[in-house]
């Protein structure tokens, strides 16, 4: 089973994800500004990957977008620290 550990941050982090070494390195790899469709808990939604950083290091994260955004911000801080179950979708195309 694929989980994730929730944080308080604004981010879905790479680091979080548990259980699929394969999953987390493909996510690694995927193009800055591209979208992904992720399952969290009960929860679908749009994520896209952040871009890399100033210093030419890639940042192995997903910023939240639609309808999901409004979901992670409010659920950051009750969910934080707990883990669960995750899925990788796809893109969103």
């Amino acid at each position: 089973m694929v989980v994730m550990r929730r944080s308080k941050d604004d981010s879905l982090w790479v680091k979080h994800i548990m259980g699929d070494d394969r999953l987390a390195a493909m996510l690694k790899g995927v193009p800055d500004g591209s979208r992904h469709r992720f399952r969290i808990g009960e929860r679908e939604g749009v994520f896209e990957k952040m871009k890399t950083g100033k210093n030419a290091k890639p940042t192995d994260g997903f910023k939240p977008v639609g309808e999901i955004r409004d979901w992670w911000q409010r659920s950051k801080y009750d969910t934080a620290g707990s883990v669960v179950p995750f899925a990788y979708l796809g893109p969103d195309e």
